[in-house]
């Protein structure tokens, strides 16, 4: 949109700044670099163009680089070039995880139906003896859960 000279209206929303750290200050090439922690849905451009606005200057980002993400970490990353390992879909949704030992109960997951639990989880995943997904199911009401994804 900016090459085009197009306007682009960002919605407002309410976002939270937990933490802002100045990292780095090059005053010689009006460049700094800084580390933040803030709430979903937060637009770090928008941050940018915020804090340009408070100190009367223009101000762009020449670099993001995003540490976490969720439950997931820089460092825990890989290159497309290295050696990787596969994550588990259950190890990226944070859902509780019930191993399935019982037969029936198996079977009434496979079969997608509702499932009753003591559990005040909004969505849970079952998983076999294996560790293999069998389902996500989200909570329909107060104790019965419904069928979201049946692998």
């Amino acid at each position: 949109y900016a090459r085009n000279h197009e306007q682009v209206e960002l919605p407002k929303r309410m976002v939270t700044i937990k933490k802002i750290e100045l990292l780095d200050f090059d005053k010689h090439q009006n460049e700094f670099r800084f580390k933040v922690l803030v709430s979903k849905g937060t637009y770090i451009r928008s941050l940018i163009d915020d804090i340009g606005k408070f100190l009367n200057i223009p101000m762009t980002m020449k670099e993001l680089v995003r540490i976490k993400c969720g439950k997931f970490h820089l460092e825990d990353s890989n290159l497309i070039t290295d050696d990787y390992n596969f994550i588990k879909l259950q190890d990226c949704l944070d859902f509780k995880i019930i191993k399935v030992t019982d037969e029936l109960m198996l079977k009434k997951i496979r079969n997608g139906n509702m499932i009753t639990l003591g559990d005040d989880s909004s969505y849970v995943t079952f998983i076999d003896l294996n560790e293999n997904i069998l389902a996500i199911y989200e909570r329909s009401n107060f104790s019965e859960f419904k069928a979201f994804k049946v692998f």
